[in-house]
């Protein structure tokens, strides 16, 4: 099978991304669309630098095919950001000054 050269940090980031998610912040929403989904995950990407593996069109990447500090740093770029959205939000979010005035004064 042809083997193409891809950047797999393109695959592994999401993949970090949903595991995060998933274990740290599972009852939580963090995105409300798909193009705040899309920025997060472009917001990764800029922060780390890519990682071209050949691959075979059936095989997908993984986490092995990462350096140690490669993979780490992947790690703590997507903690990061996450981090901050998630702190973002909390500034941010419309709904409770409206539940607050609405307690007081509805």
């Amino acid at each position: 099978m042809e083997k193409m050269l891809v950047n797999i940090i393109e695959y592994l980031a999401l993949a970090e991304l949903e595991t995060l998610l998933c274990t740290e912040h599972p009852h939580q929403q963090v995105f409300h669309d798909a193009k705040e989904r899309e920025s997060l995950l472009q917001q990764i990407l800029n922060r780390v630098p890519p990682a071209y593996r050949l691959l075979a069109a059936d095989k997908c990447p993984s986490r092995d095919q990462l350096s140690p500090s490669e993979l780490e740093l992947l790690r703590s770029v997507v903690r990061d950001v996450v981090k901050q959205k998630l702190q973002q939000d909390s500034f941010e979010d419309p709904y409770v000054g409206a539940a607050m005035s609405e307690v007081f004064y509805g």
